[in-house]
Order: structure tokens, then C-alpha cells, then sequence
């Protein structure tokens, strides 16, 4: 088996990407133009065997590598002091989850701590430089100012008789002051666990034939089940151990 084939269930590179329109597929072409939506690139997230310049923690690049990637050219490398800095977040998050579980008097308090886990994460990566000021004016000669400012983006007729505006502008000063290294590693992690769960897992005790998707997750939901399912492999001497820092910038492919 290529690697190609061993992989084409499931690309390992994850990346944002533009893909245009004539790389989707014949499929979802006629329901674009059925639906006369847009043809222009969209930029997604897509999984693929190939990838230029990609930002890996060295877990994840452990795992690449173990699995058959090659990486062709090195640029850049960054290293760092591994420390568990948010230990009493994580802990009261999880205790907090758990206590609606147990009484459902406080599932107010189970639903907080999950918007605040969630929020912890998602906060460290805004892209700070889509930022912009939003001013609301009355009058067109106060508007033509606004207009005329280097900052200026977009204009918005909001009461076209009492000539009432909105206006988008950029920032006329950013403060990049978010520690993205930590959405970072939660993300690389994330997919370095789902790899792990996917190839060294359900591929090596349930036959492929026997994989049963209707949603993004059900390959994960399969782990409730699995010990029950016939058409687990019997594995005799076999088996895969899971896997067991810095991280780099590079170019590979499988």
C-alpha cells in the first residue's frame, strides 16, 4: 500500500488554504451553479499529502515522520522551556464541568466553566489585525472627513433622509499582545491526538470496510462502541504503541 493510498481516508496535513473553483469536484461544481453561487477561490481548511512552510510542534512532526513523512527543506526553528502555566485554569474548568454533571441544580455553573474553557482558547488566536474602529455621523460634510481618512474602510448609508452613517475604519494602532502559542499547541495537539486516535487505533483493529461515517465526528464516536463491534481485528503480536519540545517550520510531503 502507497502512502497515498494508506492515507486517502484521511489527509494528515491540515492547513487554510485558497482552493479554486476548478479543484472541488464535479459534484460540488453543478450544486455551485445550480445554486449560482460564487466561483471565486475560497480559502478552507483542507486536509492534503503536500504542504510549503507549515508551522509543526514537535510531537506532531514526531508522529509525521514515524508515519512516512519526508521533509525536504528546513526554515526555521524555534525553541522553548515546556511548562504547565495554566494547570489551576484547566483543573477549575474541568471540576466545574464535571459538578453540573453530578447535580443538575448547578448546571449553570458547569455551562460557565465551559464558556470560559472555550473562550481561553479561542482568545489567544484573534487575528488582532482584522481589528477596525466603527463611529456612527449624521451629516454628509462630517461623513466626507471620516471618509478621507487614511484609516477609512467602508461606508454604510444607515437613514438615508437624516443622512445617518456607519463607518468602518482600521485601527490607527494595534497592540499585538496575544500569547498565540497557546491556541497554537491546543490546535496542534488537537490533531496530533486525532491522527493518533484514527491511524494508530480504529486502522490497526477495525477494517476499513466497516468504518461507518454520516458526520465530521463520527469517527470519534465510534469509541463507545468499539469494544462491542464483530469486526475488530484480532491483533497477535502486532500491535502499535501510541506514540509517547520546540517546533518547526518546514516543507514535506508523504
Amino acid at each position: 500500500m502507497t502512502p497515498y493510498q494508506h492515507f486517502e481516508e484521511m489527509s494528515p496535513l491540515f492547513c487554510t488554504t485558497d482552493v479554486p473553483f476548478d479543484l472541488i469536484g464535479d459534484h460540488m461544481q453543478d450544486h455551485v451553479r445550480r445554486f449560482e453561487l460564487s466561483e471565486k477561490p475560497r480559502r478552507l481548511l483542507v486536509g492534503g499529502m503536500r504542504a510549503r512552510q507549515m508551522l509543526i510542534a514537535t510531537l506532531l512532526l514526531k508522529w509525521y515522520l514515524e508515519h512516512g513523512m519526508v521533509v525536504t527543506k528546513i526554515y526555521q526553528v524555534l525553541e522553548f522551556k515546556p511548562q504547565r502555566c495554566f494547570r489551576d485554569f484547566v483543573k477549575v474548568v474541568s471540576d466545574n464541568r464535571r459538578l453540573g454533571d453530578a447535580n443538575p441544580d448547578k448546571a449553570i455553573i458547569a455551562e460557565t466553566a465551559k464558556l470560559e474553557g472555550n473562550s481561553g482558547y479561542g482568545g489567544t488566536i484573534m487575528d488582532q489585525e482584522k481589528f477596525q474602529s466603527v463611529t456612527y455621523v449624521l451629516g454628509e460634510g462630517r461623513v466626507m472627513l471620516e471618509a478621507n481618512k487614511p484609516q477609512f474602510k467602508k461606508l454604510t448609508n444607515l437613514l438615508e433622509q437624516d443622512e445617518y452613517f456607519e463607518v468602518e475604519k482600521s485601527k490607527e494602532r494595534l497592540d499585538i499582545n496575544l500569547p498565540i502559542q497557546i491556541g497554537y499547541f491546543i490546535l496542534q495537539y488537537s490533531k496530533l491526538r486525532m491522527l493518533e486516535f484514527y491511524f494508530d487505533f480504529l486502522d490497526v483493529y477495525v477494517d476499513r470496510s466497516d468504518f461507518e461515517y454520516c458526520e465530521m465526528d463520527t469517527r470519534f464516536r465510534l469509541h463507545g462502541s468499539v469494544r462491542t463491534r464483530p469486526s475488530i481485528r484480532h491483533q497477535t503480536g502486532n500491535e502499535r504503541r501510541l506514540p509517547t519540545s520546540s517546533h518547526r517550520l518546514l516543507s514535506g510531503r508523504f
